[in-house]
């Protein structure tokens, strides 16, 4: 911005003041318009440079939807409907997510279906915050139950024991625990859930005592779905949850803390070596 003019001249006025008060006019009207025009220049500069922030914000909110995207739709048949609440979680005293956006989105094979989070790894939207594709992760399940399958709208899904657990993880993490440091330390983690929407007939084999239903996070297998995707600002880890009996889950929660570690290994290895590790089927043999 150009320095502000003082108005005035570098000496006394004529005693009439006439030529004096014609020349601080003339200079009072020279020096608004150079104040407006810079600041016409400021706030064009100003509003050039939010727009290019817009912009940039865009691209890496777009790039990071079809990065997700590409890999929900070379699975199998990304839904064009989300899951989604109708008001915003955050809106009402819950746990916003890094772009305020929350929702899970669906894709579907003939034989089976997918649910997955959709915003924990979009760009933060706050202007301060960090520049990296939020928490870096996102949840899914695969599962080949004929009734989630055989869905009609997304919305159906919503109620299932599958959305329990993709939905209960976006919550866990976006109430702060955060997963990925954990998953870098320990491999693998588990994790209980309300049991109560597990079909009747598959209850005995998959509901706990204490009326829980029993999740392994992270197995892999590559050629289905990758452990990791490059986001355009940081990697995005993609985190499976797979359902486990109820022989399975007493198997790595009793003992020493040791003991649970090392069981937990064993049984991701037995899992692992099945066909189809990454899906979540009501009828699989127990590995135990």
């Amino acid at each position: 911005m150009p320095p502000l003019l003082r108005c005035g001249v570098p000496h006394a006025p004529p005693r009439n003041g006439r030529w004096a008060k014609r020349v601080c006019r003339m200079w009072t009207l020279w020096a608004c318009r150079a104040v407006l025009a810079s600041r016409a220049v400021t706030d064009e500069t100003t509003e050039q440079t939010a727009d290019e922030a817009t912009d940039e914000a865009d691209r890496t909110r777009f790039a990071t939807y079809e990065a997700r995207s590409a890999v929900w739709n070379a699975w199998g048949e990304l839904d064009p409907y989300v899951i989604a609440p109708i008001v915003n979680p955050g809106f009402m005293g819950g746990d916003f997510w890094p772009d305020t956006r929350q929702a899970h989105v669906v894709s579907r094979r003939p034989d089976a279906v997918l649910l997955a989070s959709d915003g924990l790894s979009d760009p933060f939207g706050q202007p301060d915050a960090p520049r990296r594709n939020g928490w870096g992760v996102e949840f899914y399940g695969i599962a080949t139950d004929p009734a989630l399958v055989g869905y009609q709208v997304v919305m159906d899904l919503a109620s299932s024991w599958l959305a329990t657990a993709v939905m209960g993880m976006s919550g866990i993490e976006a109430s702060g625990k955060h997963v990925v440091p954990a998953l870098a330390e320990f491999g693998t983690l588990s994790v209980e859930f309300d049991g109560s929407r597990m079909p009747g007939p598959h209850r005995d084999r998959f509901v706990r005592d204490n009326g829980s239903i029993t999740f392994l996070l992270n197995l892999t297998d590559p050629a289905i779905v990758p452990a990791v995707i490059d986001g355009p600002l940081s990697p995005i880890h993609l985190v499976n949850v797979k359902l486990l009996t109820v022989a399975e889950t007493n198997t790595i929660i009793t003992g020493t803390v040791p003991d649970q570690i090392a069981a937990r290994a064993e049984l991701t290895a037995k899992l692992a070596a099945q066909p189809d590790p990454l899906v979540s089927s009501l009828d699989r043999p127990s590995v135990v």
